[in-house]
């Protein structure tokens, strides 16, 4: 499925690069002038930059179309962004080695390949789609294999989810909360590997957290409305290429006019 129109119109230009400046004396721009940082790229840079933010690092991701001063720099692409996923179905490359397709596909700019497997059984078994990732900006509408044109759809990651306390946003690695019981959303209480059960009733933290007016839902359903917000984060992200704050911005942005849902095209890679 399509996402809407306007997504698009804003995607970046293939032909830009984004670039991490860092410093290399050992310290960062935090404490450096917005406006002296702007003057000098824009100088050295000659007018090539499309935009240029400071990170949470206090390092800079540039946008381009690098001393700065007397600030020793680094300058290095950035290891996600000038890259675009897609997924494909294709049923005739079951049986086909990763390696032998990506060898075939690397003069449509593919750089790696990764086949979808289920594991419904002992042994994992192949789906038919695949994820391409490609050494470009813009993702294609298709690709070819053999003689056949192939449909590329966007990878729209999944919302981060934590296994230890529930809430989206982080994984289970970097959780410093307390464990949370799967079912009522409560602080855990419940040893569920000896047959014990919740009778506490089914509660979800995340829409307890937002203050949601429908609660009473399992912490992981997929249609739970805070996780389908955080779905639609993925798809501005992946689409436009943009950190999450400003996902957010847009994502309120988009819903204060018309409510309409970047998710629709998220729908499927669950």
């Amino acid at each position: 499925m399509r996402p809407p129109p306007d997504i698009w119109k804003e995607k970046p230009s293939p032909t830009s690069k984004f670039l991490i400046i860092t410093r290399t004396d050992e310290t960062t721009f935090a404490g450096v002038s917005p406006f002296t940082i702007k003057n000098v790229i824009d100088l050295t840079a000659e007018g090539a930059v499309v935009s240029c933010k400071r990170l949470r690092d206090g390092n800079l991701l540039l946008q381009t179309k690098t001393t700065i001063l007397h600030i020793p720099v680094a300058v290095s692409e950035h290891r996600t962004l000038n890259y675009s996923k897609g997924v494909i179905y294709f049923n005739d490359l079951r049986g086909i080695e990763e390696e032998e397709i990506l060898h075939h596909l690397k003069s449509q700019k593919v750089s790696a390949v990764r086949k979808i497997m289920k594991t419904l059984t002992v042994e994992p078994t192949e789906t038919g789609l695949i994820t391409l990732t490609f050494e470009k900006l813009d993702l294609p509408e298709y690709v070819y294999i053999g003689y056949e044109r192939v449909q590329v759809r966007p990878d729209i990651p999944a919302p981060m989810r934590c296994n230890n306390c529930l809430r989206l946003g982080h994984l289970q690695k970097f959780c410093k909360n307390t464990e949370t019981c799967f079912m009522c959303s409560q602080p855990a209480h419940i040893d569920f590997t000896s047959g014990e059960k919740c009778e506490r009733g089914v509660c979800c933290i995340n829409c307890t957290g937002k203050r949601m007016p429908d609660n009473k839902h399992h912490p992981r359903d997929r249609n739970c409305p805070v996780f389908f917000s955080n779905k639609e984060i993925q798809a501005i992200k992946t689409l436009q290429k943009v950190d999450n704050r400003t996902a957010w911005s847009l994502y309120r942005k988009r819903h204060h006019h018309d409510g309409s849902l970047y998710a629709s095209v998220a729908i499927h890679n669950d």
